[in-house]
Parts: structure tokens; C-alpha cells; sequence
């Protein structure tokens, strides 16, 4: 057996390798969060939202819904680690601001283990 039959043979062997785990466990949504502010992010995107009396009428203030936080705010923007407590209990405190460049919202949210709590909506000049 030469050098080029054992180099199919091992593209054919390595084909069936990766089909085969293709097959057994399917198509998986895998994501890379390294950094912290992505990571907090990312988990509170995923986690179900509350909203504070007071967050909900800053919404209709400023003309805003729900579905701005959830596809902005937890998408793209910039939690501020300075003032936030992240280690506070029972919920850690975040200050994010939206957009990244140029913040024009500020929002104070909790995170709990099981959900997030929305404090407020503040406008930035």
C-alpha cells in the first residue's frame, strides 16, 4: 500500500468519523462568552424578565418597549463593572449603558438565579 492509498483511506476513515457524530449528536447552538460583560450579557438574555413599576412607566415615558430591551440592551451594550455590585444578594446589581459609543439609556437591572429584574430606564444627556 503506498503513500497516497493510505492518505484516501484515512480522508475516507475520517469523513465517516465526523458523519457518524454528526448523526449521534446532531446540530448543537454552541456559543464562546469569555469576557465578562458578553457573559452577563449573554446569560440575561436567556433568563425570563421582570419589570419594576417604575421601569415600566420610564418605557412609556421615553416611547420605548420591552422588545428594546430584550434585542438592544441585551445584545449590545456596555455594563459599567465600576459601579455595578455583581456579588450582592440575593440579585447582583448591574449599570449598563446602550449603545456602547455615544450611551444614550442607562438601565439598572438585578440579576437573580432565576430571573432578571428590570429597576429603571434612565435617559443620559
Amino acid at each position: 500500500m503506498n503513500f497516497s492509498q493510505r492518505i484516501k483511506f484515512y480522508a475516507i476513515g475520517i469523513f465517516f468519523g465526523i458523519f457518524l457524530v454528526y448523526l449521534l449528536f446532531g446540530d448543537r447552538k454552541m456559543s464562546c462568552t469569555y469576557f465578562p460583560n458578553a457573559r452577563v450579557l449573554e446569560e440575561c438574555y436567556n433568563k425570563p424578565k421582570k419589570y419594576s413599576a417604575l421601569s415600566i412607566k420610564q418605557l412609556r415615558e421615553m416611547g420605548l418597549d420591552y422588545t428594546f430591551i430584550q434585542q438592544k440592551v441585551f445584545t449590545t451594550s456596555k455594563i459599567d463593572f465600576s459601579k455595578s455590585i455583581p456579588r450582592k444578594k440575593p440579585c447582583g446589581l448591574y449599570f449598563t449603558k446602550y449603545p456602547k459609543k455615544k450611551p444614550l439609556y442607562e438601565i439598572v437591572f438585578q440579576k437573580c438565579s432565576d430571573k432578571i429584574i428590570i429597576s429603571s430606564i434612565n435617559k443620559l444627556k
